[in-house]
């Protein structure tokens, strides 16, 4: 296998190589389930984990089963639009429409849309009339003052609800409109409506609490179902930021809110050892042998693991795949990855994207480098990176015997160290790789070694920056606030060289705030992040993350000449204000 097999794309899939399948069969279960009215199911996991693929896998199961609808939603959507709620409960409506209209009959009989209309009833007239019916702006305004006070405002409700004088006889606000969508699905022949939101704790705070308050307020009726796949942690902290308004109070109410709306609340597991050696060897099949093959290893491993079989991978499961040789580097990754690394699947492909951008660089200069001993070197570079900048430091007579001293037991040596060293291949035995290793890596790490090297409470400010958790970040920007010291600005570099590595998606948050929030470590982070080795670990996705506090970046990198065509144009689109 050639190293640029080793790129993946960050997309969510529809197949299964995780063994979240089960979970979706499950969740499908509880939605379909008649003896809940309506229900709704939070879908937990920290970004990367794996909901999006979830929800493939449950709206693949729901639309193969008769009588349900399924309609998906994506809160980018309700970005700019002013009005969260409003856009959340047209596009719900819309989306009703769309599935009834296209909806195929079963063999030898009408499509639902035929038989609606067969039987004298005008759905999609109905839908379409209450969608327009809805003054949006003035129930974005009466419901966000609702929420505030938890006292409703009926008579403003009223007045935005009511139909302008062209329309049908006047209604009476929110009661009689949930009445009328409840008769209106009352109609569908017992169809099951399913709404799947992905991506909530991607939006701001007040579209976070619009979402929630348009589920409960107008949609939550008979023969309605919701999953909402976001992660915990941030949903409380938008809707704290959305609600505190009164010096805490509606904090504490924040930290209730989602049990009011969440009936079910499901989390995903994150990946232990074996799940993440059978995860990797998936993708080593995916990228050797197609998804195909990969998807075969994949079911292989859900059969062991529900059997109990321990590890889930096992040479030639499925047609002499997966081989030995994938094995043995997933389970060499997942062993010298710390547990907080490698828990999602997003932050495993991730670390294979980067390994594959330094490995192919590597190969360009050096023929036959040893795959095992590249990640070797890169795990190295990963998850130590005060001892590589060490190595890297080192004179070529002395790399040997620093590397046997790191291969011996006892204080001197951290234990994770020891095993690293000692680990086949041991790293005294590669010498000749090592220093080739280095003297291309030496001039990648120029950005690592400007800043000095943290010590242990700097160090662990770092960790707390890009902690998958937003209630640590948010303690450690506020440290850095309330509390500034003269080693801020080496945290801050090493918080800016982060972005690349496999958490790069809490760091890029805690950069941006941290941007807005000590504009005076602003130069010291731009400086670190106009390398060429940081530059070129930048993806599309970061874009948004960059643009705000540090527009010379992205200047710096559509300069590259290294940049492809579509990360281009997704820089000119952040640049001009295009870009969702």
């Amino acid at each position: 296998m050639t190293t640029t097999q080793y790129l993946f794309d960050d997309n969510p899939s529809t197949r299964d190589l995780t063994g979240l399948d089960s979970a979706a069969a499950a969740i499908s279960s509880v939605l379909l389930d008649q003896r809940f009215d309506t229900v709704t199911v939070g879908l937990n996991s920290p970004w990367g984990g794996g909901k999006s693929t979830a929800l493939n896998l449950i709206a693949a199961r729901l639309r193969a089963e008769p009588g349900v609808i399924v309609v998906v939603v994506d809160p980018w959507e309700f970005v700019d639009s002013g009005d969260p709620r409003g856009t959340l409960i047209s596009r719900v409506l819309e989306g009703i429409a769309a599935e009834i209209a296209r909806s195929p009959g079963v063999a030898g009989e009408q499509s639902l849309s035929d038989k609606l209309k067969a039987s004298g009833v005008d759905i999609l007239g109905k839908l379409d009339e209450m969608r327009k019916r809805v003054s949006w702006s003035k129930v974005a305004q009466v419901a966000v003052k609702s929420a505030v006070t938890l006292t409703p405002d009926f008579a403003g409700l009223v007045d935005a609800l009511t139909p302008g004088p062209a329309a049908a006889p006047e209604k009476k606000g929110l009661r009689d409109f949930r009445e009328d969508f409840a008769l209106l699905l009352g109609q569908l022949e017992d169809q099951r409506v399913v709404v799947l939101i992905d991506d909530l704790d991607r939006s701001l705070p007040d579209d976070v609490l619009g979402a929630l308050e348009a589920i409960k307020l107008f949609l939550s009726v008979k023969g309605m179902a919701f999953v909402i796949a976001a992660d915990d942690d941030f949903i409380r902290e938008s809707l704290r930021d959305a609600l505190d308004l009164h010096g805490g109070s509606r904090g504490r109410f924040a930290d209730r809110y989602t049990e009011k709306i969440v009936q079910l609340p499901f989390s995903l597991p994150r990946l232990s050892s074996a799940d993440a050696v059978a995860y990797l060897v998936a993708l080593f099949v995916q990228a050797e042998a197609g998804h195909d093959q990969a998807t075969k290893v994949a079911e292989r491993a859900s059969e062991r693991r529900a059997q109990g079989q321990v590890p889930y991978v096992a040479p030639n499961m499925a047609d002499r795949l997966p081989t030995s040789t994938q094995i043995a580097l997933a389970n060499q990754i997942v062993r010298g990855m710390s547990t907080s690394r490698r828990e999602t699947p997003r932050q495993l492909k991730r670390f294979l994207n980067n390994f594959s951008v330094r490995a192919a660089m590597l190969g360009a200069q050096f023929d036959g480098f040893p795959i095992e001993v590249l990640m070797k070197l890169w795990l190295l570079e990963q998850n130590h990176p005060k001892y590589f900048r060490d190595l890297v430091g080192t004179e070529p007579a002395g790399r040997l015997q620093l590397l046997k001293g790191w291969g011996q037991t006892g204080d001197d040596v951290p234990a994770e160290l020891s095993g690293w060293a000692n680990e086949d291949e041991k790293a005294a035995s590669i010498i000749v790789w090592v220093d080739r290793y280095v003297s291309f890596a030496a001039a990648t790490v120029t950005t690592l070694q400007s800043a000095m090297p943290l010590d242990q409470g700097q160090g662990q400010q770092l960790r707390d920056l890009i902690d998958s958790s937003i209630g640590v970040r948010k303690e450690a920007l506020d440290r850095m606030v309330e509390t500034p010291s003269p080693g801020d600005e080496d945290v801050a570099r090493h918080l800016a060289t982060a972005i690349v590595g496999d958490q790069s998606e809490y760091a890029l948050q805690s950069l941006s705030d941290l941007a807005e929030r000590r504009t005076d470590l602003v130069p010291a982070m731009r400086e670190t992040m106009i390398d060429e080795f940081i530059l070129g670990g930048i993806a599309a996705e970061h874009l948004p993350w960059i643009s705000r506090a540090f527009p010379e970046v992205l200047d710096a990198l559509e300069a590259l000449p290294t940049v492809d065509e579509t990360l281009r144009q997704a820089i000119v689109e952040e640049r001009d204000g295009t870009s969702i």
